[in-house]
């Protein structure tokens, strides 16, 4: 049976990012794959999840962008965060071609236990999409 291939949402995690003063265009710091801590809870050091909302059609004042971190087998999100973006009447009625950048920082967010977190887009509140978040358990040493 031949596998059905799908294509991730862009859904980042990144230690740190930059903005070019000059073009705008944003440079992304360390890519986050997973977490690794030597005891549980543990917390992170800061962070930022970074998505983008595209395909907004007709009129819209505003958007409620939201992130939450889920841990597995809680239904309390380990952290979360949102943004309201604002649309101008000038930009009204939205192009859908216009990708809305979301950026979300996280900071000290506390992993109860070893496991696959979710990182978990919403728009007004419905899910958008999700990625793994994989936070893993090291022993005191660790070999390259």
């Amino acid at each position: 049976m031949p596998q059905e291939l799908t294509l991730a949402p862009s859904i980042l995690v990144v230690e740190r990012f930059s903005r070019n003063g000059t073009t705008g265009n944003v440079s992304l710091h360390n890519i986050i794959g997973r977490f690794l801590f030597r005891h549980f809870p543990a917390k992170s050091g800061g962070f930022f999840v970074i998505t983008g909302v595209t395909n907004l059609r007709g009129y819209v004042d505003s958007v409620v962008v939201g992130c939450r971190i889920e841990a597995p087998g809680d239904s309390a999100p380990a952290a979360e965060s949102s943004i309201t973006v604002n649309i101008p009447k000038s930009a009204q009625p939205c192009d859908p071609n216009v990708t809305l950048d979301a950026y979300f920082p996280f900071d000290k967010v506390e992993f109860r236990q070893p496991g696959q977190y979710w990182v978990v887009v919403t728009v007004n509140g419905q899910e958008l999409g999700r990625r793994p978040l994989k936070v893993m358990q090291v022993s005191a040493t660790v070999t390259r």
